[in-house]
């Protein structure tokens, strides 16, 4: 069964023209605004980025351990 994801444009809020843009490389489906041309992919995740290194916790920098 395949969940419905309601697609709109992340840059210029368009609902309604769009072309299917093949597929990133993590495999999730990419579509590409027809008013602004901006690609986009409404349903992947989004990630938060790991810190290669941990902070000091007294003055916040990187630590290279």
């Amino acid at each position: 069964m395949q969940k419905i994801v309601p697609i709109k444009c992340t840059k210029c809020n368009n609902k309604d023209s769009f072309y299917r843009y093949g597929k990133d490389k993590d495999g999730y489906q990419k579509y590409l605004c027809r008013k602004c041309n901006h690609q986009f992919a409404p349903d992947k995740p989004i990630s938060k980025k790991v810190p290669k290194y941990p902070r000091c916790p007294l003055c916040g920098k990187a630590t290279f351990l």
